[in-house]
C-alpha cells in the first residue's frame, strides 16, 4: 500500500479593519488583462513603477498620472510599459531623470514637460526605439546596459556563478561596473581583475578604457549552505554618466528533496533531529516549515515566516498572505475560516502567482465576520 508523508502547519490571523492598499502608492485601473497607472500618492523621491500589480502587467501610465508631483526626483519605468499618456509627468519640477528598462514606449504629447532643468532620459543599449542626443524632444543618454543572471546548478554548500553582461554605449571610451551583494555572503572567483570591497559589500570592476562589452562573473555562496532569494544591486558609470539599475532578484535555490535538507542539517549538526516536526533551534518553526520556505534550520527563522496584511484591490477588501513557494515538491495551500472550526479553500483568491521564484499573494474577502487564514504546507 502506498503511503504519503504529510505534515501540516498553519498560521492563524484575525483580520483588523485598518486597511492598506496593495501597491498603495499607486492608483490604477484594471481592464481584466492589463493595468493602467492613473495616479500616485507616495512620498516622492526615486520611484520605481512596478511591472505587475495583482499579477497583471502594467502596460500604461495614464494621462497626468504623476502631474505636479514636485517631490518626485527620478522614475524607473519597467519594460512592460508600452504607452505613456499626455502630461503623465508634467509639472514634476524636481524630476531630473527617467530610466527606461525596456523598448521605447509610445509617448503622448508633453509627457515630461516642466520637469527639472537638465532632465534626462536614460535607456539601455540593447533596447529599441530610442534616439540620441534627444528622444521626443528630451535629452536622451545611452549609458549602456547591465543584466544579471545566476547559474541554474546551485546546490546546498556549493557556490553559484553570477554573471553580469555589461554593454557600454557605442563610442563610449571608459566605464566601470559594481554590484552590491547581501551581507555575509561568500564572494570568490571574480573575473576581469575585479575586486570585492568588504567595507561596502560590493564587487567592483574597471575602470575599462574602451567600449568593449564584457561578461563579468563571480561566484557567490551563502554561509553554511543555506539560502533565500537575494537581491543584487548593479550600477554603472559609463562615459561619466552614473546609473543605478533596479535591484535584480537572484534565486539561489534549486529545489532539493526534503531528505537532502535533512542530510545537510546532520552534516552541520550530527545530533540534530530530522523529524519534520523537529525544532532543534527552538524558534517555534518546525523543520518541514523551514524547508518549505528555504529557511536556515540552525538559526531563529520565526521572523522570516510569511506575514499577513490587509489590502484593497478593485474596491474589495482582503486579508492577504504573501509567501514564496520555494520548493517544487511542496504543496502550499491557503485555507480560510470564520470560526476556526470549518476550513475551506473556496474563498481564497489568488491575487498574484509568483511561481517558485516570485511572491505569491492570496487573499480572502473581508466582511463583518471574523476572518481567519492558515497556510498549510505538505509533502505528498
Amino acid at each position: 500500500m502506498k503511503t504519503f508523508l504529510k505534515y501540516l502547519f498553519f498560521f492563524i490571523i484575525i483580520a483588523s479593519l485598518d486597511l492598506t492598499n496593495l501597491h498603495a502608492q499607486f492608483t490604477y485601473t484594471d481592464n481584466g488583462t492589463d493595468i493602467t497607472i492613473t495616479g500616485y500618492t507616495g512620498a516622492g523621491g526615486s520611484v520605481v513603477i512596478p511591472s505587475t500589480i495583482i499579477g497583471k502587467p502594467v502596460t500604461t501610465i495614464g494621462s497626468g498620472a504623476f502631474f505636479n508631483k514636485i517631490s518626485l526626483t527620478s522614475v524607473t519605468i519597467p519594460s512592460s510599459v508600452t504607452s505613456i499618456g499626455p502630461y503623465a509627468f508634467g509639472g514634476c519640477t524636481g524630476l531630473t531623470s527617467a530610466h527606461f528598462l525596456g523598448n521605447a514606449p509610445t509617448l503622448a504629447s508633453n509627457v515630461f514637460d516642466n520637469t527639472a532643468v537638465g532632465f534626462t532620459v536614460y535607456f539601455h543599449s540593447n533596447k529599441t526605439g530610442f534616439t540620441t542626443p534627444t528622444w521626443n524632444g528630451y535629452t536622451a543618454v545611452d549609458p549602456g546596459n547591465v543584466a544579471a543572471t545566476a547559474s541554474l546548478t546551485y546546490r546546498l554548500h556549493q557556490p553559484t556563478i553570477i554573471s553580469l553582461d555589461a554593454v557600454p554605449p557605442t563610442g563610449n571610451p571608459v566605464y566601470a561596473i559594481e554590484t552590491a551583494v547581501p551581507a555575509n555572503m561568500i564572494v570568490s572567483a571574480i573575473s576581469h581583475g575585479g575586486v570585492f570591497d568588504t567595507k561596502t559589500n560590493k564587487v567592483k570592476w574597471g575602470v575599462f578604457l574602451d567600449a568593449n562589452p564584457r561578461q563579468l562573473t563571480f561566484t557567490l555562496q551563502a554561509p553554511g549552505g543555506y539560502y533565500e532569494t537575494i537581491y543584487l544591486q548593479p550600477s554603472a558609470n559609463m562615459g561619466g554618466v552614473g546609473l543605478d539599475f533596479v535591484d535584480v532578484p537572484i534565486t539561489l535555490v534549486e529545489s532539493a528533496s526534503f531528505s537532502d535538507f535533512q542530510t545537510q542539517l546532520l552534516a552541520s549538526n550530527p545530533n540534530a533531529s530530522t523529524l519534520p516536526t523537529a525544532d532543534d533551534d527552538g524558534d517555534g518553526v518546525p523543520l518541514l516549515l523551514e524547508y518549505a520556505f528555504g529557511l536556515d534550520p540552525t538559526k531563529n527563522s520565526a521572523s522570516s515566516l510569511p506575514a499577513p496584511t490587509t489590502a484593497t484591490v478593485n474596491s474589495i477588501e482582503y486579508l492577504t498572505l504573501k509567501f514564496r513557494k520555494v520548493q517544487s515538491n511542496v504543496v502550499y495551500a491557503v485555507e480560510t475560516s470564520n470560526d476556526l472550526t470549518s476550513w475551506t479553500n473556496l474563498n481564497a483568491v489568488l491575487l498574484q502567482d509568483g511561481g517558485t521564484t516570485g511572491d505569491t499573494i492570496v487573499g480572502v474577502p473581508m466582511n463583518t465576520q471574523a476572518v481567519f487564514m492558515r497556510l498549510k504546507v505538505s509533502i505528498p
